[in-house]
């Protein structure tokens, strides 16, 4: 049996969590990167135009990682991203809670 130190499960781990926080820093809108750039777009440019622009932006980046997940998923890879990235997507389109998107 062959002796393991225990670093290797931590360095797994950290892996795992550093994977999240880039996936979390993605600019859609009900993640923390989309919040962001949304706080941005408003100091920039206002409020009213800043949520059209987020959305677009928004809707925009869930498009590209589910058509990235679904080739990943046919390819024969997991398919927790594609879910993940469906879920994303479903999310984007959903009306804000100012109302209306211009």
């Amino acid at each position: 049996m062959a002796y393991s130190s225990g670093w290797e499960e931590l360095y797994i781990l950290s892996g795992v969590s550093l994977a999240l926080s880039v996936f979390n820093l993605l600019p859609v809108r009900v993640l923390d990167g989309g919040q962001s750039i949304y706080l941005l777009l408003c100091w920039l440019m206002g409020p009213v135009r800043a949520e059209s622009v987020s959305y677009l932006l928004s809707l925009s980046a869930a498009s590209l990682l589910t058509a990235a997940g679904m080739l990943i998923f046919a390819a024969g890879g997991g398919g927790a991203l594609f879910f993940a990235s469906v879920f994303l997507l479903y999310q984007s389109l959903r009306p804000t809670t100012q109302g209306k998107i211009l």
